[in-house]
């Protein structure tokens, strides 16, 4: 490594540190409406908004569709996929939006994607808001 390198190498890992630190507070608004659009599943709201809120156990398809029936269940369905749609869109359009590049819209695309699976798997406790 010459000199000049020596010289500059900490200026360019710290240019490169701000510029994935810009790059990730510009994708969190999308993020974090990835984390919501992923945290509120159908199979747990219908039936408390439309179906009259019957529903008891944890969300399935399987026990959704013999509970409800096969429209209700597609509903459901659609309603997920619609969400998880719309939150891989998000993350594309801002990766773009931030980057002007493919590389930005493809790493938008995962980190919208990933923070739509921790809303999944970390779900809020429906339980703990209903009147006893």
């Amino acid at each position: 490594m010459s000199p000049a390198e020596k010289l500059f190498f900490p200026v360019y890992l710290f240019l490169m540190a701000v510029a994935w630190l810009s790059f990730l507070l510009r994708m969190l608004p999308g993020m974090a409406a990835a984390f919501l659009l992923g945290r509120y599943n159908a199979l747990a709201l219908l039936p408390k908004w439309v179906l009259e809120g019957r529903w008891q156990g944890r969300p399935g398809y399987r026990r959704f569709y013999r509970f409800y029936g096969w429209r209700w269940t597609l509903a459901a369905l659609v309603w997920n996929a619609l969400a998880l749609a719309l939150s891989v869109f998000l993350g594309r359009w801002i990766g773009w939006w931030v980057t002007y590049s493919p590389k930005g819209q493809g790493l938008g695309t995962l980190l919208t994607a990933g923070c739509f699976l921790l809303g999944r798997v970390f779900p809020p406790d429906l339980k703990k808001n209903q009147e006893a």
